[in-house]
C-alpha cells in the first residue's frame, strides 16, 4: 500500500472516530440534561404585611407556602436617618390541617381582598378576634390552631407552668377542648383536642356558669390555677373529660365576694359560701383547700341593712357582688356590721392582694 492511501486510511479513521466521539458527548450531554431534576420552586401563596400598633415602624412581613409560613421581622428605628434592624427570615412549618385552616381563614377574611394577595394589615384596626388570629399566624402554627377554633364562648385555663386548656363553647352546644403542652421558652410543642360527650344536662350547666362570670369581650373566660370552690369540680371534669367529677345535685354555691375599692391596686377577695364556709387569702393565686374555714353569720343581715350606709363619710368604698340577685352592692367603712363581721375573722381586705404566685 502506497504513503498516501495509508494517510488517507488513517485521515477516514480519524475523522471517524471524531464525529464518534462527539454523537456520544452529545448524547449524554443531552441525556444528562433531560434527566437532571429541575429546581424544586416552592410558590408563594399569599404575602401581607402586618404593622404593630404599640411598636411604630415595627412590621411582619408574611409569605405563605403550601405546607410553610416565612416571617422577616423589621424592628424599630428610633432615631433619625437609621437602618432599621431586620431579622433573618423564620420559616414555620404547618402541618396539613393547620395549613388548610390558614387558606380558609384567609380566603374568606374580608382583610385579604387586594389584588395578587399583597396586604397591609394594621392592628390597631381589627377587632379582637381577628387581632388575635393575624398576630398567631407569625407565631407559630400551634398559636394559630387556638386562635382561629370557632366559638361562643371560650375559657382560657392556665392549670400549670406547662400544661393549659382552651374549652370552646359552640353555638350548636358542643364543647371542643385543646390541651396545650408548654415548654420553658413558652413555645408550644404539642396540642391534643378532644370533644367532651357529656349529658346535655351537664353541657347545659357549663353553658351557664360560663355565662354567669366576668367575660373578657363578652365572650373569653380567663381562668388560672386557683379555682373557687364552686367551680373546682367544674374544671376537672373537662380536663379529665370525665362528666361523673361533675355533680349537679347538693352543689355549694358562690354566695357574696367581698373587696374593697378604695386603692389603687388589686385586692384580695374573700368569697363566702352557702355552706358557711370562707375563702381568703392576701396572695391573688393561692389554691389550698385548707382555706376553706367555716363562719356562723347570717350575711344577709348586712345586705338588708346597707341602705343606712348610702351616703355620708367616710368615702372609702367596699364592694360586695351578689351572685343571688347579681347586683353589686356598695358600702364604707361606717358600715357598723359589716366592719364587726370582718373583724370576726380576722380579715383585712384594705391591702394590696400579692402575686408571688405563679398564674
Amino acid at each position: 500500500m502506497k504513503k498516501s492511501d495509508n494517510k488517507t486510511l488513517y485521515l477516514i479513521v480519524g475523522l471517524v472516530v471524531l464525529f464518534l466521539g462527539a454523537g456520544f458527548g452529545i448524547y449524554y450531554y443531552s441525556k444528562d440534561i433531560m434527566e437532571k431534576p429541575k429546581p424544586v420552586v416552592n410558590p408563594s401563596l399569599y404575602h401581607f404585611t402586618v404593622y404593630d400598633r404599640y411598636i411604630p415602624g415595627s412590621k411582619n412581613d408574611i409569605t405563605v407556602y403550601e405546607d410553610s409560613v416565612k416571617v422577616i421581622t423589621t424592628h424599630f428605628c428610633s432615631t433619625i436617618n437609621c437602618i432599621p434592624d431586620v431579622d433573618k427570615p423564620k420559616i414555620l412549618t404547618y402541618s396539613k390541617d393547620n395549613m388548610a385552616k390558614l387558606r380558609d381563614y384567609i380566603d374568606k377574611s374580608s382583610l385579604f381582598k387586594d389584588s395578587n394577595n399583597q396586604t397591609e394589615i394594621d392592628l390597631d384596626q381589627l377587632n379582637s378576634r381577628d387581632e388575635s388570629i393575624i398576630q398567631s399566624i407569625y407565631l407559630g402554627q400551634y398559636f394559630f390552631e387556638l386562635a382561629v377554633e370557632d366559638y361562643q364562648y371560650r375559657i382560657e385555663y392556665q392549670k400549670t407552668d406547662d400544661t393549659s386548656y382552651d374549652i370552646y363553647l359552640k353555638a350548636d352546644k358542643s364543647i371542643i377542648v385543646k390541651k396545650s403542652y408548654v415548654n420553658s421558652d413558652y413555645d408550644i410543642d404539642k396540642i391534643d383536642t378532644y370533644a367532651l360527650a357529656f349529658s346535655k344536662e351537664k353541657i347545659n350547666f357549663i353553658f351557664d356558669y360560663v355565662q354567669n362570670e366576668k367575660l373578657e369581650n363578652n365572650s373569653i373566660l380567663y381562668k388560672f390555677s386557683f379555682l373557687r370552690k364552686d367551680e373546682a369540680d367544674i374544671y376537672d371534669s373537662i380536663v379529665n373529660n370525665d362528666e361523673s367529677l361533675l355533680k349537679l345535685e347538693n352543689r355549694v354555691a358562690l354566695l357574696y365576694v367581698i373587696y374593697y375599692d378604695g386603692i389603687d391596686c388589686p385586692t384580695p377577695r374573700l368569697y363566702l359560701y352557702s355552706d358557711k364556709t370562707y375563702f381568703f387569702s392576701e396572695n391573688k393565686y393561692v389554691d389550698d383547700i385548707n382555706k376553706y374555714i367555716s363562719y356562723d353569720y347570717d350575711f344577709n343581715k348586712i345586705i338588708n341593712n346597707l341602705d343606712k350606709y348610702k351616703s355620708g363619710v367616710p368615702l372609702d368604698y367596699y364592694r360586695i357582688e351578689s351572685s343571688v340577685d347579681g347586683k353589686i352592692y356598695t358600702t364604707n367603712s361606717s358600715n357598723v356590721e359589716l366592719m364587726s363581721f370582718l373583724k370576726s375573722l380576722g380579715v383585712n381586705l384594705v391591702q394590696c392582694a400579692s402575686f408571688d404566685v405563679d398564674d
